[in-house]
């Protein structure tokens, strides 16, 4: 159990200190074999923890009413720092330590402003939450920033990204640049080889760009002698049906 320290008094050193407890971790074994851990004493658990002691929790609301200076139901009407439960599962409320998670959350509260309201009825402060602090399985942590996750989450991303891009180059053999502009001649090239060695390996003979005349005059008079060809074909079938001469 950390030993209880002389808490920030200003907003700047309670966010130094915050940051820092958000590496931290607590546990107090002792508390949890003697009481076990239900609704009713885990918040006497968070005080023993660091993120009580260390930040504001000995001049929160909270210590107040510990020590008699503050009854619970002015706690909503009185400016000051209060640390509250405001969530559990079904295994916490039914104390069972392993499997339990508990949520608590550190609330600033600040006066409105108007003291009273209609009939004179007090009014009751403006909250802000602060921070969220989890106990799960009796381990107390700090709930990181939105921030700190949305970081989180844009390195994984970035990581993701460079490994792909690492095993593109390693799988293809290609250079950074290659990989994000392409390298156009190569492709073709190989786009060329390939549909060269298709037409060579169906019987055929490759065709070449730009044919010049002479290709032209023997493919017409490939297809006049076809023609005469089929015509001489038919006549002579003809004969043979019909008994001509």
């Amino acid at each position: 159990m950390s030993a209880p320290i002389s808490s920030p008094t200003t907003p700047l050193a309670n966010q130094a200190v915050a940051d820092k407890l958000s590496d931290m971790s607590f546990r107090f074994p002792q508390f949890l074999m003697a009481e076990g851990l239900h609704p009713g004493n885990v918040l006497e658990y968070f005080y023993q923890s660091p993120f009580y002691l260390q930040l504001d929790g000995p001049e929160s609301l909270n210590d107040k009413v510990r020590k008699n200076e503050l009854r619970p139901e002015e706690v909503p009407y009185t400016e000051g720092t209060v640390y509250e439960l405001v969530g559990m599962n079904k295994e916490a409320e039914a104390g069972n330590v392993p499997l339990s998670i508990f949520v608590i959350q550190r609330v600033k509260q600040r006066k409105a402003g108007f003291r009273t309201g209609p009939g004179g009825q007090p009014v009751p402060c403006r909250r802000a939450a602060q921070q969220m602090f989890y106990i799960i399985a009796g381990n107390a942590y700090k709930a990181p920033c939105l921030g700190r996750l949305l970081e989180r989450q844009l390195t994984m991303a970035f990581t993701r990204v460079d490994d792909i891009l690492n095993t593109c180059k390693e799988t293809f053999g290609m250079s950074s640049s290659g990989l994000l502009q392409g390298d156009d001649n190569e492709l073709t090239e190989k786009a060329l080889e390939s549909t060269e060695d298709a037409e060579v390996s169906q019987g055929g003979v490759p065709m070449e760009v730009g044919s010049d005349e002479g290709s032209d005059t023997s493919s017409s008079s490939s297809s006049s002698e076809s023609e005469d060809d089929d015509e001489g074909g038919r006549g002579l079938k003809r004969r043979e049906r019909f008994g001509w001469p």
